[in-house]
């Protein structure tokens, strides 16, 4: 319990002197315990922290208290055993801070400011850096009050975040008090666009965009503010100015609490058993040409497991909307935002896969939660780091024999030179890429049909090598032949690391009923 505020108490003169509340006093004091912010307070009398000169009211104890329950009502909805705590402050608060402690160190202040104190009390900060962060002591206050409230324990980094948003009341009242820095500050930052997480939703342009995604009305942002504070001609523009000495305030501050989950990432592969199923929904001129998608039949049922709000939907490359996906599946990963849980236990995780394989078209297998790194190295890795096994059934020209087929194998690694597409063209860059292909295996099934088992260099155009796309591909399987040839129907048997591209492909497992 912190002393009352006897005769002579620094704290309580300190607070006097300056208009400010028992907190900040602490804070000028370069008092570092949290406990002297959070602990009881029972011999104290109410000191005006509303009005406080220095916090504005953001130190208020009857704010906190309403701002606390209301945030512990939220967190409940989620369900985690840690949070981080994230604060965004107005930039003028530095600049009255600064104002309160030159002040204190000046005038008939001098006397008991600097004056020795119980160890309790701490001494009067020396220098601006010694005085304890405002960010620091909301932290410490939200952290001791909310692990009350929910049995949560704060952490530096924990995936519930509780953030923090002050605004001052009066926007005329903060450009006021940043002008005083006016010749110190560079110009007005131009507004920035801000884009909605969800593909499609309109832009805002407000002002600044702050850390939490709200709008900033700050004119000036924290870091210009600082910078000028280290300017050697900073004090001398804030004693001259109308903030020394200080004076409490009567538009404080709006204090706001929101609550949200970091990113959850959820990894798996998926197989698709349809011949007329796109991987994300297929949109044409606003007209959809397929009545779902894969990514459709996996997301909504992940999302409601989850309580997110929205996901977003990552793959390791994509196959047409004609092509079977089989074998292990095509790696993929779901964004989730808005999350209400961090994980699933694992029956429940086996629960959710069984409920999306339920549309039949589409099986997930290795549901699991990843980290964020996973995102990235699963894009990379499905440009540069796969190889891809394919079985097409091909229609030939002419008759064939096995013997023919079976030399195919001696000409691979096969080099390719594969223009774009006609196909894409609309939708990829015109240019000429280098692709291999590292293994035929094929099975004559008819005189003019046979089976190919192939090995490629992801981002190879497999229908083009068979056909030569009227002579984009070169070469192409009519080619090597000889002879016309037509791809009848193509699956994806599988996705490998390129390292073991000239391994034979492995056991597959079989096809979902």
């Amino acid at each position: 319990t912190m002393p009352g505020p006897s005769a002579g108490c620094p704290v309580a003169d300190l607070a006097t002197e300056l208009a400010c509340c028992r907190l900040c006093a602490l804070r000028l004091r370069a008092e570092r315990n949290c406990q002297a912010y959070t602990g009881q307070t029972a011999n104290w009398p109410p000191d005006a922290a509303a009005s406080c000169s220095i916090c504005i009211g953001m130190l208020d104890s009857a704010l906190l208290d309403v701002q606390c329950e209301s945030a512990a009502a939220k967190m409940a909805a989620f369900e985690a055993h840690r949070f981080t705590l994230n604060v965004q402050l107005p930039s003028s608060c530095l600049v009255r801070e600064r104002a309160a402690w030159l002040h204190a160190k000046s005038g008939s202040a001098q006397d008991y400011v600097l004056a020795s104190a119980p160890a309790a009390m701490g001494t009067m900060a020396r220098d601006p850096e010694a005085i304890v962060d405002l960010k620091e002591v909301l932290r410490w206050i939200f952290a001791d009050r909310l692990s009350h409230l929910t049995g949560m324990t704060p952490a530096a980094e924990a995936p519930l975040q509780v953030n923090i948003l002050a605004k001052r009341a009066s926007t005329e009242e903060e450009s006021r008090e940043l002008d005083v820095l006016q010749s110190l500050l560079p110009g007005p930052p131009k507004p920035k666009r801000k884009r909605f997480f969800n593909p499609g939703a309109h832009e805002v342009q407000v002002g600044m965009t702050g850390d939490f995604g709200q709008v900033a009305t700050d004119i000036y942002s924290i870091r210009s503010v600082i910078k000028a504070l280290g300017d050697p001609h900073s004090d001398a523009l804030i004693m001259d100015s109308f903030l020394c000495p200080p004076q409490r305030v009567m538009a404080t501050v709006q204090l706001s609490v929101g609550i949200e989950h970091s990113p959850v990432f959820l990894a798996g592969s998926y197989v698709k058993l349809s011949r007329q199923l796109p991987q994300t929904a297929w949109v044409i001129d606003g007209a959809r040409k397929c009545p779902t998608s894969v990514q459709e039949l996996i997301e909504p049922h992940v999302i409601e497991a989850f309580g997110a709000d929205l996901a977003r939907f990552h793959s390791a490359g994509r196959e047409d909307v004609d092509v079977r996906m089989l074998g292990h599946g095509r790696p993929f990963m779901l964004e989730l935002r808005g999350a209400h849980r961090s994980t699933l236990p694992d029956h429940r995780m086996a629960e959710l896969q069984a409920l999306i394989s339920e549309s039949g078209t589409v099986h997930v297998r290795g549901l699991r939660v990843c980290d964020a790194a996973y995102v990235q190295s699963l894009v990379k890795e499905g440009e540069e780091g796969h190889c891809k096994d394919y079985r097409a059934v091909v229609r030939l020209g002419r008759d064939i024999t096995q013997a023919e087929l079976d030399e195919l194998a001696s000409k691979c690694p096969l080099e390719l030179a594969q223009l774009t597409p006609m196909r894409v063209l609309h939708r990829r860059t015109h240019a000429t890429r280098p692709r291999s292909i590292y293994a035929i295996r094929a099975v004559r099934i008819a005189p003019r049909f046979a089976q190919f088992d192939l090995t490629t260099q992801a981002g190879t155009y497999v229908k083009e090598f068979v056909h030569g796309d009227f002579g984009r591909t070169v070469p192409s399987l009519g080619d090597v032949l000889n002879c016309e040839a037509d791809i009848l129907q193509l699956d994806v048997l599988g996705v490998r690391p390129k390292q073991d591209c000239m391994q034979p492909p492995p056991a597959r497992p079989p096809i979902p009923e």
